[in-house]
């Protein structure tokens, strides 16, 4: 009696995480838009948050865990083998992703990529902002190749948003519209979301 007991309870528990694995990719495909504030830093956001997928790791291993208990107890245990092994591989893919492209990109959410300009331009950004900052590289119509970081960032506080948008207005260092000719050093899918901005700062940190 408490056998069955142990059992039926066992396939309450497999049944409820092979449930989770079904929607944990989506789970996690939507909370890494919303924490990645793709709204905002585009695909960007939503790469550097991509640890999330990690996150659901766990289930599919429970998942795996809970089959082979299942089929020592000889009951149906094969939905849970075939969620663990589709899962793991799925939950991994965006990291690898995410790893291979920040070999390149080298993406970073550190705002101290932004410290040389601040201090160079003597324009002080406010400490509570959310930063995204890409490197990048161009050929140009001369055959001359250029790199260059690209840095998305949004002011949290309302109070310092008007006191910063005050000051970008009186100052020089900024444009609201770019020029055509600039964003063509950009790929597609940096300029889809560069357009979406109300303000730019161009800066050469070249010596030349």
């Amino acid at each position: 009696m408490t056998n069955n007991k142990y059992v039926k309870k066992l396939k309450i528990i497999s049944w409820i995480i092979f449930a989770i694995n079904c929607c944990s990719f989506w789970i996690a495909l939507l909370i890494g838009l919303l924490i990645g504030k793709v709204y905002i830093f585009g695909p960007l956001g939503f790469l550097c948050n991509s640890w999330i997928f990690l996150c659901f790791i766990p289930f599919p291993i429970i998942s795996f865990i809970l089959a082979s208990k299942l089929k020592y107890a000889n009951c149906g245990y094969k939905q849970n083998y075939i969620v663990a092994f589709i899962c793991i591989p799925l939950l991994l893919l965006i990291p690898a992703f995410s790893l291979l492209f920040n070999k390149t990109n080298k993406l970073t959410k550190d705002p101290s990529v932004l410290n040389k300009i601040e201090e160079t331009v003597n324009f002080e950004l406010p400490d509570d902002i959310n930063i995204i900052s890409s490197y990048n590289a161009s050929r140009l119509d001369n055959d001359v190749l250029i790199s260059f970081y690209v840095s998305y960032f949004q002011v949290n506080s309302a109070n310092e948003i008007s006191e910063v948008e005050e000051r970008i207005k009186q100052s020089e260092l900024w444009v609201e519209q770019l020029d055509p000719k600039l964003l063509n050093i950009f790929s597609s899918d940096t300029q889809s979301n560069i357009s979406q901005y109300d303000y730019y700062m161009f800066y050469n940190l070249s010596d030349y």
